[in-house]
């Protein structure tokens, strides 16, 4: 290893030896290869036959000396000189070993405060063979210090109507040493009427230079405007008027507008709409070069004042006729002296005087002043005239007076005189019969006589006002004998079985005259009787009467103070020309005829038994109870009331043992049913009622208690099978004796028949379970519930008879699975029976499966109690009966879950006219809504129970 200034001579890096075997002295040589500061130099030894043999030698040369280098100053150039090393300098540099060192160099720019200015940092390097290097930094700066240069446009003379933008006027020519596209702006400024314009060019380095441009106007004259002297003129109306001599003209012909303030200008003439007083013209006319000229004119105009007809004037009168009328003091005149006409509509106008015919009323007389503009005016004459009109006279209509004795006095109310005048002077009554004119006496609109014998009276009324007019009417009144009233009476039956059906007839006698329709409302105890339907009687059968109705329950009209059941039943003659055409109107001869036959069904409660349950006639207004004569003429009410057995209950002809004031409520009509009123037909105190009623039969002569099947052995297995064919099949299930057998199941002796819990009671007393005596237990509750078809019970039962409308697929659930089942379909429902012989089986949770709707539930648990059944809807529901109705209406609601509850009812107008609310447990829940004094129409009730809400339409019929 040498250092790189020491010499490669072998002299100094040695030589390389050899020995040669043969030859003592072959010759060396040796050759150099140079790489990066190292020398493989290789020795060759060669003797003299040739034979050769080499060896190498590296020679390294050690160079560890940077260069020397200088950079050149720092400089600052023009932007658009060079930065070529050739303009900004070299580097130079120098070295220990290489006398040529390589020199390069890199440039890196930053930004100047202008786009055209920066500064290069460049940095110079040199380095040697062996890798050994320095460096050196120059700045650059490159700036931007000169101007733009600008040439500026001529000056430039316009027209005044012409442009002064440059577009017109010139741009300045402008160039720069640097920036491309320096910004050429302007100002202007005014030197008398010259505007000098100074042009700048700025480059982006803010270098700006600046130039001045003259721009002179070319010299203009304003125009003339020359207007009419000022005016007055008179005008009819205030339409256009037209007013010539306005001029206008220009010396340079350079008119630009022409405009006439106050009208419109067609040539030199002026239009304009006026108004009344003065109207201003003004003309304004302007050249192109803005100069303007104006003048103006005053026209003041008179307008036409209209006539005057006079003032209005009005006035009453009153006369007997239509006899013509004049009234007088009426002109016309004009302030401005131009009156052409003046005359009179609806009458006649002469000489200040106007006449006319009058009719009853409003008469109305126009005068009418027109003038030469034609210009009117009217004065309006009102006469509210009276022409007498004739009294008038009203009498009632024809009336049938019934007495049951004659002669007597009969008196007749109705009559009234009236006159519209007020100047009615006669106002008189004269009663006719067959034997000529009858005394009569007139006073406060009644008007008596005394009617000697059966037949026809005429009541005529006279008026005559002060002008002599008259008015009469006439009333024809017809005096009846009456004789013979009638006995209503309700049959009272004997011996009565529960559970079955109970005819009850309505019968008349002792009738001798023709009556063609009556009214019965009939009140009976709900609670043991049950109206299935009403038929005619015989009687009625016989006459083909056509019309005949009744109605029962909610329907029965028996208002707000209701017994617990009535029924009406109504019968008419004949209604219309329909298919019947009644033979007979009253019994011919006074015998017993039956007018209708009520059908009840009586109940199996055997609290009854033995019991007498009274039908009576029940009265809530004048029309209950009542039959009509014939055509209506005549109104037969009540006159003595008895009970079933002759006691009378009411009198109305003893005041002193039956007072009014002492009336029984719903018993008998009231004396004020006989007030007599026109419109309706008079009312007659006739009729004897007398009440009914059905008697129940005693149980205990034709039944055994649990001797089911009669064979004299009570509680015996057959009894049970007999029963339980009861519940499947109904009542076929007993053919020894109906009522006996029925009577027999009340073996847990609680007073009801046929109930599961007497099955239960019986099945225990076989099983030696109870003995055959009273059950002294309490009823028991058992809460039913329906869900997708399964029927759930809450509480242990010992057996249950569910009914299910129509004929419904069953089966036995879950929670009875242990129990018997047996049902069958009877034709309408499917009956279904769980039970079991066996003792202790109880039964309770998901007890049947079916796809109908349960009807009906009866339950007992296994100690035989009755239960009583509540039957939990699964779903809200709302309903409203009867519908329509009148004027009770019942609304009930199915309430799944107990709950809050509010029922609000509003009229077609949105008025809330009720509102109920309570709380309730699950199940049905039934309110009473009496719209007595509510108008005929249709109701909206609204229903909302927690989550559920429903809304219904219900019709009022009154």
């Amino acid at each position: 290893t040498i250092e790189c200034n020491e010499s490669t001579d072998p002299s100094h890096t040695g030589y390389a030896t050899a020995v040669d075997n043969c030859d003592a002295s072959p010759v060396l040589t040796y050759s150099d290869y140079s790489n990066k500061g190292t020398i493989t130099r290789t020795w060759t030894a060669t003797d003299a036959c040739g034979n050769s043999s080499q060896c190498q030698q590296t020679i390294t040369i050690n160079d560890t000396t940077d260069p020397v280098i200088t950079c050149p100053a720092n400089i600052a150039i023009s932007c658009d000189a060079s930065i070529d090393p050739s303009n900004t300098g070299w580097a130079t540099a120098t070295d220990n070993c290489d006398q040529n060192p390589t020199i390069t160099y890199t440039d890196s720019e930053t930004a100047g405060s202008c786009p055209q200015e920066k500064t290069i940092t460049r940095t110079w390097k040199a380095a040697d063979d062996a890798g050994n290097f320095v460096e050196c930094q120059q700045i650059i700066t490159v700036e931007d210090n000169v101007s733009p240069q600008i040439t500026c446009p001529p000056a430039y003379v316009f027209e005044c109507n012409e442009s002064t933008d440059p577009g017109v006027t010139g741009y300045p020519g402008v160039s720069d040493n640097c920036d491309p596209s320096p910004i050429v702006s302007y100002t202007d400024s005014l030197s008398g009427t010259t505007i000098v314009r100074k042009w700048t060019a700025t480059d982006h380095c803010g270098n700006s230079v600046t130039c001045l441009q003259t721009i002179t106007p070319a010299p203009n004259e304003p125009p003339v405007a020359t207007c009419p002297g000022d005016t007055t003129i008179f005008l009819c109306s205030l339409t256009e008027t037209a007013l010539a001599g306005f001029f206008y003209s220009d010396p340079d012909d350079n008119l630009a507008t022409i405009d006439l303030e106050g009208g419109n200008l067609d040539g030199n003439v002026a239009h304009f709409t006026p108004v009344e007083g003065v109207n201003v013209l003004t003309l304004i006319v302007q050249d192109e070069c803005g100069e303007v000229d104006s003048c103006k004119t005053i026209v003041t105009v008179i307008l036409n004042s209209p006539p005057s007809a006079g003032d209005d004037y009005s006035t009453s009168m009153f006369q007997c006729n239509n006899n013509q009328i004049c009234l007088t003091g009426f002109s016309c005149s004009d302030i401005d002296g131009n009156l052409t006409d003046c005359y009179a509509v609806g009458g006649i106008l002469t000489g200040g005087s106007v006449c006319f015919t009058p009719s009853n009323g409003i008469n109305t007389v126009k005068i009418i002043a027109v003038d030469a503009c034609g210009a009117a005016d009217t004065a309006l004459i009102t006469v509210n005239v009276t022409i007498n009109s004739a009294p008038v006279t009203t009498c009632p209509g024809f009336t049938t007076q019934n007495q049951f004795e004659l002669p007597a006095e009969i008196c007749v109310s109705g009559f009234n005189c009236y006159d519209a005048d007020g100047n009615l002077t006669i106002c008189t009554a004269a009663v006719t019969g067959d034997e000529g004119t009858i005394a009569s006496t007139f006073d406060g609109g009644t008007v008596c006589f005394t009617a000697d014998a059966m037949g026809m009276y005429s009541i005529m009324l006279s008026a005559t006002d002060e002008c002599g007019a008259t008015s009469t009417c006439v009333t024809e009144v017809f005096v009846k004998k009456v004789s013979n009233c009638p006995i209503v009476r309700i049959e009272k039956t004997h011996n009565t079985y529960q559970g079955y059906y109970e005819n009850v007839s309505i019968t008349i006698e002792n009738s001798s005259y023709d009556f063609e329709a009556f009214d019965f409302l009939i009140a009976y105890d709900a609670s043991a009787l049950s109206p299935v339907e009403v038929v005619k009687g015989q009687w009625l059968t016989n006459c083909d009467w056509e019309y005949f109705t009744y109605r029962f329950g909610v329907n029965g009209n028996c208002g707000t103070a209701c017994p617990s059941g009535l029924l009406r039943i109504i019968a008419i003659a004949e209604m219309n020309d329909g298919a019947n055409h009644p033979s007979c109107y009253g019994p011919p001869d006074g015998a017993e005829y039956e007018l209708a036959i009520m059908r009840f069904l009586v109940t199996n409660d055997r609290t009854f038994e033995c019991q007498y349950v009274p039908i009576s006639f029940f009265w809530t207004d004048c029309g209950d109870n009542s039959i009509s004569g014939m055509d209506g003429e005549i109104l037969y009410i009540d006159n003595i009331v008895y009970d079933f057995t002759g006691n009378v209950i009411w009198d109305e002809e003893d005041d002193l043992i039956y007072p009014e004031g002492e009336r029984i409520p719903y018993i008998g009509a009231p004396d004020l049913c006989l007030n007599p009123d026109p419109l309706k037909p008079t009312a007659v105190r006739c009729v004897e009622f007398v009440f009914g009623g059905v008697d129940i039969i005693c149980s205990d002569s034709i039944d055994a208690p649990g001797d089911i099947n009669l064979n004299g052995v009570a509680n015996e297995i057959a009894d049970a099978v007999v029963f339980t064919n009861y519940f499947i099949y109904g009542l076929q299930a007993f053919n020894v004796n109906v009522e006996g057998q029925k009577a027999a199941t009340d073996v847990n002796k609680d007073g009801v028949i046929l109930t599961v819990s007497d099955l239960v009671y019986l099945v225990r007393i076989i099983c030696g379970d109870a003995l055959p005596i009273p059950k002294i237990a309490p009823h028991v509750e058992a809460q039913f519930s329906v869900t997708n078809g399964v029927l759930n019970v809450d509480n242990p039962l010992g057996a249950a008879h569910i009914i299910i409308k129509g004929d419904a697929a069953v089966e036995i659930g879950q929670g009875a699975s242990h129990m018997e089942m047996a049902y069958h379909f009877d034709g309408r429902n499917t009956n279904v029976l769980i039970y079991s012989l066996t003792p202790d089986n109880s039964f309770s949770g998901d007890i049947l499966v079916t796809d109908g709707e349960i009807v009906s539930i009866d339950a007992a648990d296994y100690d035989g109690n009755a239960c009583t059944v509540k039957l939990v809807p699964n779903a809200f529901s709302l309903t409203g009966y009867p519908n329509p109705f009148n004027p009770v209406t019942n609304i009930g609601m199915n309430l799944p879950t107990v709950t809050d509850w509010t029922i609000e009812i509003y009229n077609v107008m949105g008025r809330k006219v009720a509102e109920f609310s309570g709380r309730n447990e699950s199940g049905l829940v039934t309110i009473q809504w009496d719209a007595s004094d509510q108008a005929s129409g249709v109701y909206f009730f609204k229903a909302e129970a927690g989550k559920y809400t429903a809304s219904r339409k219900m019709l009022l019929l009154k």
